[in-house]
């Protein structure tokens, strides 16, 4: 029987999730690294030759949110439509789930846009390309939060590195801290006890640490590679729709989380529930509701070039 931290890794595990997966969650914190991205992407494309479209690749991109972001910095009224029109954006996930409920958001969302092909959503491993996608083939490639979330990282910074074109940009973000993890964590140390190791600790904490993301980035192939360490809080509305479906909609997103499987792993049933008794009564003690929901947390943000 697989452990519930393969489980975590597994694509089956994330199509079950992906029907309550709020990419919210990705949105906000990607929404306030957006100046590491957008100006390297705008001058790009500034530069780009009208005969050739700028390529992006992202990987582990879940049900779109990096595309939603680039969707609206390039959206009709910002002033650079020109510039979106010469993107050529693909986006991967290992579980189909995701990139099916992409395509329909985009579809029902943005119709011209998913008319023109510009964007697609492919169920692809970002670990294990393969021969589908050429080597040195796009110009920029984000994989944002993928580091942990996927079993083997350094393979797909290398399958990464290999699709890139030299003197193309890779760009990375990762969750250092995010309190809404923490506190499932820490409650679930509580029940078991404090010499209980962490499991985010286990599975998300080296790629909160800048010096790991450097050498990481360097032994795939990547250069000048900076890492910037900052904090972010997310509040109300910036977490979910502003409605009690809304509301409703994040709690199950929390709560069929694979992160959370693992936190509940190895717990009995009465342990389950104590740990649901738990994480409750802290939003209580804190008087959580719709407009004072709040997330905080540290976030890595790194980038290199393709040597």
């Amino acid at each position: 029987m697989p452990s519930a931290a393969d489980t975590y890794y597994s694509a089956e595990a994330w199509n079950t999730h992906a029907p309550d997966y709020q990419h919210r969650f990705s949105l906000g914190p990607l929404s306030l690294v957006a100046e590491h991205i957008f100006p390297k992407l705008d001058a790009a494309l500034e530069q780009a030759s009208e005969a050739e479209a700028l390529r992006v690749f992202i990987g582990a991109g879940g049900d779109g949110a990096e595309v939603a972001l680039i969707a609206m910095h390039y959206a009709a009224g910002s002033g650079r439509e020109h510039l979106g029109k010469k993107l050529q954006i693909v986006s991967t996930d290992f579980a189909s789930a995701m990139t099916e409920k992409a395509t329909k958001a985009l579809q029902e969302r943005a119709p011209a846009i998913a008319a023109s092909g510009q964007i697609k959503f492919i169920t692809a491993d970002v670990q294990a390309l393969g021969p589908d996608f050429a080597d040195e083939s796009f110009h920029l490639s984000l994989f944002t939060f993928g580091p942990a979330y996927v079993k083997d990282p350094e393979a797909a910074f290398k399958e990464i590195r290999r699709i890139t074109k030299p003197g193309g940009r890779i760009i990375t973000l990762s969750w250092k801290t995010m309190s809404l993890i923490d506190d499932a964590d820490r409650a679930r140390r509580m029940i078991l006890g404090e010499d209980t190791p962490s499991v985010y600790g286990t599975l998300v904490g080296k790629w909160g640490d800048e010096a790991h993301n450097k050498a990481v980035l360097a032994a795939a192939g990547f250069a000048e590679i900076e890492a910037k360490t900052f904090e972010i809080t997310l509040e109300g509305t910036d977490l979910v729709e502003d409605s009690l479906e809304g509301l409703e909609a994040a709690q199950r997103s929390a709560d069929s989380s694979p992160a959370i499987a693992v936190l509940t792993d190895g717990l009995t049933a009465e342990q389950r529930i104590q740990l649901k008794v738990a994480r409750q009564k802290k939003l209580q003690e804190n008087n959580v509701t719709l407009a004072t929901a709040k997330v905080t947390g540290t976030l890595v943000v790194a980038h290199g070039i393709a040597a």
